[in-house]
């Protein structure tokens, strides 16, 4: 039962990468985690028609598609 999920109550920014044929956590799924967790400073659906849950790791423009993104928000966070 996740109603006994500590995750909802945490407080670090958060940024939500969902692929469309993403077969293991949906877009829809991945919305309402969303609308759940506090801090979400970023909701994205990848940029790549097709792309799947496992190429976030493997994909060969993840580095361009997620990966550039996720080290710019960071860099971006620490400058503050």
């Amino acid at each position: 039962d996740n109603a006994d999920w500590q995750v909802f109550a945490g407080s670090a920014a958060v940024a939500l990468f969902v692929g469309d044929d993403d077969d293991v956590a949906c877009i829809a799924d991945s919305e309402v985690l969303a609308q759940r967790l506090p801090n979400v400073t970023l909701f994205e659906v990848v940029e790549f028609n097709g792309w799947t849950h496992w190429d976030f790791s493997t994909g060969i423009d993840a580095d361009k598609l997620v990966y550039s993104k996720i080290i710019e928000m960071m860099q971006s966070n620490n400058q503050k």
